[in-house]
């Protein structure tokens, strides 16, 4: 509330002031009314959500990992339901929509992108129940793309949804992986004894494949996640 009253703060926000005193003693405030808290103040929904990154809009998420990020969204202390915190606004029909993080790390699709910080850059909706069957929203992170070599399945500049919970590797997946210093999005294939990352774009991106015996090799793999969407403007 900062240096504003309860009373103050219930006017601005549009809620009663027995409410607020509710919202203090521990009862979850209603979608509308955390929506209203962050137009309000400026506060970032991430953080009212789910305690993650900064208070505030307009400050900076200290550098992390995306694998830190999304560790941490996943620990939401004091609330018995982790999903019911991903909550963010409810529709008129009645359908609720979760925000989830985009972050500024890159996948690139081709040689490797050295973008790998966590800061978030802004968040975008998603249907509740769509992204519930897809698994846990509060493992889920947003990424753009970089490069061709996954044409025509992924074009430069797309926007991807990682799974950071999905890091079992299946077959003709397509996936999130740190590789050394870089971030990229391949398919994966398994091998005996072998990782394949498989580039869309053959023509141009040759197989490249990881001897997983070998101590070295194994350690400068990273899976990040497993993609399950992905989008482009018109």
């Amino acid at each position: 509330m900062g240096a504003d009253t309860p009373a103050d703060f219930a006017e601005k926000v549009g809620v009663t002031t027995r409410a607020l005193s509710n919202y203090l003693a521990g009862r979850m405030p209603k979608a509308e009314v955390r929506k209203s808290i962050c137009a309000v103040y400026g506060i970032n929904p991430m953080w009212l959500f789910q305690g993650v990154g900064p208070i505030y809009t307009d400050e900076k998420m200290a550098d992390t990992s995306v694998i830190d990020l999304v560790g941490k969204a996943a620990c939401i202390a004091g609330i018995p339901d982790p999903d019911a915190a991903d909550v963010s606004a409810i529709a008129p029909d009645g359908v609720q929509t979760i925000y989830v993080p985009k972050v500024e790390a890159r996948l690139s699709a081709g040689t490797g992108s050295l973008e790998v910080s966590g800061n978030i850059k802004g968040y975008f909706g998603f249907r509740s129940d769509w992204l519930r069957r897809k698994g846990c929203p509060s493992r889920m992170v947003l990424m753009s793309v970089t490069g061709d070599s996954m044409r025509p399945t992924l074009e430069n500049g797309d926007l991807a949804l990682v799974n950071t919970a999905q890091t079992d590797v299946v077959s003709g997946g397509i996936y999130a992986v740190g590789v050394d210093d870089s971030v990229l999005i391949k398919r994966l294939d398994k091998r005996p004894g072998k990782i394949v990352l498989v580039s869309d774009n053959r023509d141009a991106y040759a197989p490249q494949e990881l001897d997983m015996t070998d101590e070295v090799v194994r350690d400068s793999l990273r899976v990040i996640g497993r993609v399950l969407w992905w989008c482009r403007e018109a």
